[in-house]
């Protein structure tokens, strides 16, 4: 599937919609696909989708403050439709969460990280319904609706794809040079920001 136009790859390399550079380009554009879905670990085909947390306690706590961070099992996340959380055990000490923390979460959309800085969790279980991904292209159905996907994820995908053309017959021909290491390091920068890392983050039952 398409996370970008690849008529913007062949027009930036100078050449025309020829059939050789057409099919070169998706195919290399395709394979961005593959690779990105990996390093961002998250697959990009729209759905909704629910994650079951435990929470023993939150994470971190410094006096009356507290946060605790849910990795949800997709990234590329457009809306928590609701969170809720199980009846913590009765403390005369610790107030627990109640039921419907929707209206808490603070939502990392691009990572998939879910924060709630507002409730102290103990001995609770949290469910977390959301959207996330992108719906397919009605006009095209090995693309993604490009409208829907955000511009760094474009330009990585294309990054990607001008790394994967790298060595084209068709660009040799063309006498075209492409740098591969630079392409790789702007595409390593870019991605960097959008990495889904965060080691405090509880992971989904």
């Amino acid at each position: 599937m398409l996370l970008a136009n690849p008529a913007d790859i062949i027009s930036q390399l100078g050449f025309d919609p020829m059939p050789d550079i057409t099919l070169a380009t998706t195919m290399a554009m395709d394979a961005a696909e593959a690779y990105l879905s990996s390093e961002l670990n998250t697959d990009f085909l729209a759905g909704t989708f629910t994650d079951t947390f435990y929470v023993a306690q939150p994470r971190y706590q410094d006096g009356p403050a507290c946060s605790t961070e849910f990795r949800l099992s997709h990234g590329l996340v457009g809306s928590i439709t609701s969170a809720m959380a199980t009846s913590g055990p009765a403390q005369f000490w610790w107030t627990t969460a109640p039921n419907d923390v929707t209206a808490d979460i603070l939502l990392d959309g691009d990572k998939g990280i879910a924060k709630d800085v507002t409730n102290r969790y103990y001995r609770q279980t949290i469910t977390i319904t959301y959207a996330s991904g992108f719906a397919a292209d009605p006009n095209n159905p090995n693309s993604y609706l490009l409208t829907a996907v955000p511009d760094w994820l474009q330009n990585a995908a294309k990054l990607k794809t001008l790394v994967g053309l790298v060595d084209s017959p068709t660009l040799s021909e063309a006498q075209i040079k492409l740098d591969s290491k630079l392409l790789n390091m702007q595409l390593g920068q870019l991605l960097s920001r959008k990495l889904r890392y965060a080691p405090l983050a509880i992971l989904p039952l």
